[in-house]
């Protein structure tokens, strides 16, 4: 009788999506590659007055959960950027949400949803109106087999974005990122840490020694 092991593969992925929304100005994008039990990803989105946030994010067994948040580009004076965006919006550009996935590993179930706000806007001689940007998406990764669970959430509400992200570490614990980015506070996160990590269990083999 031969007797057979069955092994399973370290989970392996990759996803991205985007957001482009010219007649809004909502501009957002995401990054994430899994290797084994490394995470790596990156996460962007451009603010109302200009510049661009990027959180670079990392995970993994020994070192958990650690983002660096940078920013790029100059502030632009809101009442230039008002004037910016009244020009542009005379102008007919096709905004859409782009998503790609690619190499998702073995028993990997994910989901996305995109929601953006139409524009809804009149046009009359000497000005241009258009509504605020609201959108909301979520999208989550549930894998039982490589233990791989995390989840994202975010809306916006004109100049207001509010997001929260979360994945369940090696440990067993659970980080969640809770982010806000709005034109008075810019970018804020708050990085919470749940559940007790737990230990792999050291086996000690007694035997007897023959001499």
């Amino acid at each position: 009788m031969m007797m057979m092991e069955c092994g399973e593969a370290p989970a392996h992925y990759a996803f991205d999506y985007g957001v482009s929304d010219h007649k809004t100005g909502d501009n957002k994008q995401q990054h994430e590659v899994r290797d084994g039990d490394v995470v790596k990803g990156e996460y962007s989105l451009h603010e109302p007055d200009g510049t661009i946030r990027t959180v670079k994010y990392t995970a993994d067994k020994h070192n958990g959960f650690n983002a660096v948040v940078l920013r790029q580009g100059h502030a632009v004076h809101p009442q230039l950027l008002l004037s910016c965006l009244a020009l542009t919006a005379c102008v007919a550009y096709p905004g859409g949400v782009s998503y790609v996935s690619g190499g998702l590993g073995h028993g990997l179930g994910l989901g996305l949803g995109l929601g953006l706000g139409g524009y809804h806007g009149g046009l009359a001689p000497g000005y241009a109106s258009y509504a605020p940007a609201h959108y909301a998406f979520d999208y989550g990764v549930s894998d039982h087999k490589t233990g791989d669970n995390k989840q994202q959430h975010e809306v916006r509400d004109g100049d207001v974005v509010k997001g929260e992200y979360s994945l369940h570490e090696p440990d067993g614990t659970i980080r969640t990122v809770k982010y806000t980015a709005d034109k008075h506070n810019g970018f804020n996160a708050v990085v919470l840490r749940q559940g007790h990590a737990v230990h792999p269990h050291v086996i000690a083999h007694h035997g007897h020694h023959g001499y």
